[in-house]
């Protein structure tokens, strides 16, 4: 099983979150860094193509 995670982070201090970055990129982790709140919402866009199972309503 393979353990690696992808981590989004936003941090609106690039030097911080460059750091951050790296020290999960050796801890063998992909990472995307981000600056603010409307590019972390611009960086997920492309999850909300997955399709959801419909609710099912017991009525």
């Amino acid at each position: 099983m393979d353990d690696t995670a992808f981590i989004l982070i936003v941090e609106d201090e690039v030097e911080h979150g460059q750091a951050i970055a790296e020290g999960l990129r050796r801890s063998g982790h992909a990472c995307h860094v981000v600056h603010d709140g409307p590019a972390a919402i611009a960086s997920m866009m492309p999850l909300k193509t997955i399709k959801r199972r419909p609710s099912r309503l017991n009525t």
